[in-house]
């Protein structure tokens, strides 16, 4: 769809230009065929140039009409599509916010679970060093059997 936005907009624009060369075409036509007509006389050219005053004034308020229409849209256009922006950047934003707590969340998490450790590992290490004595006092009591 914003392809189609895009290509409208152009669209618009290159209307308005045609429009307004169509009108300055209109107007070199009028001139010439005026300037054959009338040719050599003054009242006849100044008429003439009067006519081609007006027909170049309304041909260039049309343009500046279309152009206006044109601006119009294209900040229309720009407008949806800073709100699209904003959208996307807002649900992108949140994204990050839900992936972070859950990242934390995590961490958390593996520090129970790294202390946990910790702890069982500190009581293996006590387990073992009783169990190392008691070997170790079996080991006596055989060596003092065979005595």
């Amino acid at each position: 769809m914003n392809i189609f936005l895009r290509f409208s907009v152009w669209v618009d624009m290159a209307k308005s230009v045609l429009l307004g060369v169509l009108g300055l075409a209109l107007l070199a036509l009028t001139v010439s065929a005026d300037d054959v007509v009338t040719r050599g006389t003054p009242e006849g050219e100044f008429a003439a140039l009067e006519r081609d005053m007006d027909q170049l004034a309304t041909d260039l308020e049309r343009l500046g009409r279309s152009l206006e229409i044109v601006a119009d849209r294209v900040a229309a256009h720009a407008e949806r599509s800073a709100e699209r922006h904003e959208a996307v950047a807002d649900r992108i934003a949140a994204r990050a916010e839900r992936i972070g707590s859950r990242a934390e969340c995590f961490g958390t998490r593996m520090e129970r679970i790294g202390e946990k450790f910790e702890r069982r590992g500190e009581e293996f290490g006590k387990r073992m060093e009783r169990f190392g004595e008691r070997m170790e006092q079996m080991g006596e009591r055989i060596a003092r059997a065979f005595e």
